[in-house]
């Protein structure tokens, strides 16, 4: 059971996955929760080692039918913390799943919440979480115990779901989806896990093996004004999508130089922008680049089977990207 707004709608326990989707489990980023994808946040959990219940969380709301008293302390590797008991937004990506593509709750579609308070070693403390959590989706709540997931992860949540599956295993996940995230850190982040000068994420021993084994999808964000988009030359407002790679051995060196060439291609003239970005997350990042001209590191990139950049002066911001209209549709399909 779960609440929309005033309603109150009755789902089955959570014992089989009867839609024949692969499950979703949704990560939030930085200093996020449920409620970064339109749930309601009833644990508090940044800046926790261990969450706790908020408000009294009733057995019907919850995978395993137990029940939590207000501040009662439990793990994140406790199922019924991820468990989704209402939506706040139904406008965010997580119910636009539920509503337009037909997953159901608790069953076929979860949010995975953890200390995302940007730390050094929280994305690493967070995958071996997750990977807690699945382990006992498969043993309790799916029809299957060889049943796969797919991650979506918005900013952070896409390094937790990396790390995941390329340094502590990647047998039960299908595919990660990744939405605004810093994969070669972000230029704002002065320090702890999303600083790339010094973040045990792209440094020392326990850095990403780089070695994805699973298809991965990045989406990147680009929301300058209305009038940078919208012209004489007119409307190019939309998703675009690529496989192209870049780098010193590609026809474009970083990403910023590519959408730097497809605007002018489009309208005679280049933006007024010395780093393409989403806010806090620069283009070449996000796609999974570490040649961002501003700072040019040079490790290798990130394998992506497909990549969208988002054009839109309000959708393409580092948040709103999950709320373009189309954002659903190619998460489902892809």
């Amino acid at each position: 059971m779960y609440e929309q707004g005033d309603e109150t709608i009755a789902t089955a326990t959570a014992v089989t996955t009867q839609s024949g989707k692969t499950p979703v489990i949704l990560v939030h980023g930085l200093l996020g929760g449920a409620d970064t994808w339109g749930f309601e946040d009833r644990w508090y959990h940044i800046g926790y080692d261990e969450p706790w219940a908020s408000e009294p969380i009733r057995s019907y709301e919850t995978i395993t039918g137990e029940s939590y008293s207000t501040h009662e302390e439990t793990t994140y590797s406790n199922i019924d913390v991820h468990s989704i008991t209402g939506i706040v937004d139904d406008e965010e990506l997580g119910p636009k799943l539920i509503i337009d593509y037909g997953y159901t709750p608790n069953e076929d579609i979860f949010t995975f919440i953890y200390n995302a308070d940007g730390t050094s070693g929280c994305v690493r403390t967070a995958a071996n979480h997750l990977n807690s959590v699945i382990r006992e989706l498969k043993n309790s709540v799916f029809s299957s115990s060889t049943q796969d997931v797919n991650l979506v992860g918005h900013s952070m949540g896409g390094l937790v779901s990396r790390y995941l599956v390329e340094n502590i295993r990647s047998a039960d996940v299908e595919r990660v989806v990744t939405l605004g995230t810093p994969h070669f850190g972000s230029d704002q982040a002065p320090f702890g896990d999303l600083d790339r000068d010094d973040s045990e994420l792209w440094n020392g021993s326990r850095k990403f093996e780089n070695d994805f084994s699973k298809p991965l999808i990045g989406f990147a964000g680009w929301n300058p004004s209305y009038n940078t988009l919208v012209g004489d030359f007119g409307d190019i407002r939309n998703i675009y999508q690529t496989g192209l790679g870049v780098g010193p051995t590609k026809t474009y060196s970083s990403w910023n130089e590519y959408v730097n060439e497809k605007y002018y291609d489009k309208t005679g003239d280049y933006p007024l922008y010395g780093d393409i970005e989403d806010g806090p997350v620069n283009i070449d990042s996000a796609l999974g680049s570490d040649y961002d001209p501003e700072e040019d590191f040079g490790d290798s990139p990130v394998e992506m089977n497909t990549r969208f950049l988002i054009w839109d002066d309000e959708f393409g911001g580092h948040s709103t990207m999950r709320k373009h209209p189309r954002t659903p549709y190619y998460v489902e399909k892809h």
